[in-house]
């Protein structure tokens, strides 16, 4: 909207995930999200979408940390919110749009594995000073956090 030009940066720990982004002319790098390949406030933003619950607290408070590091404005994590509604959504509907069994166990995990809004807020607030986590629509739960 600034008429500034943006370059964004597809980051994963296996290079087979980044092949989609290579597909679409992205810039990638193969990392580990506790690790990043970026300078301390290296770039504008991070931004991550579903895999905070694949984390457990303290390894989600290293992985905030790092995000703040690397971020000159800052961070945004985006992630599933545990709640019976998904759990029975992907149950019922997951039958219909998955096409193995394991991704349907896996769909059911993620959603059980999911932090509450409260628990990812007390995470990210000791993870990082004025970090916050709330309720997303519908059931997710967007952290933000400061960068440098």
């Amino acid at each position: 909207e600034e008429g500034r030009p943006a370059s964004v940066i597809a980051v994963d720990f296996q290079w087979r995930h980044l092949a989609a982004g290579r597909a679409h002319g992205l810039a990638c790098a193969a990392a580990d999200a506790f690790s990043l390949p970026f300078a301390d406030g290296g770039v504008d933003w991070t931004v991550s979408t579903l895999v905070f619950h694949h984390f457990s607290p303290s390894e989600n408070r290293r992985f905030l940390k790092e995000l703040s590091r690397v971020s000159r404005k800052g961070f945004l994590v985006l992630d599933l919110r545990r709640h019976r509604v998904p759990w029975v959504v992907v149950s019922l509907a997951g039958r219909m749009l998955f096409e193995t069994r394991v991704s349907l166990l896996d769909g059911r995990a993620s959603v059980l594995q999911a932090y509450t809004p409260m628990e990812a807020d007390r995470i990210a607030a000791d993870a990082v000073p004025g970090a916050r986590a709330q309720s997303h629509f519908p059931y997710r739960i967007l952290i933000r956090g400061p960068g440098r």
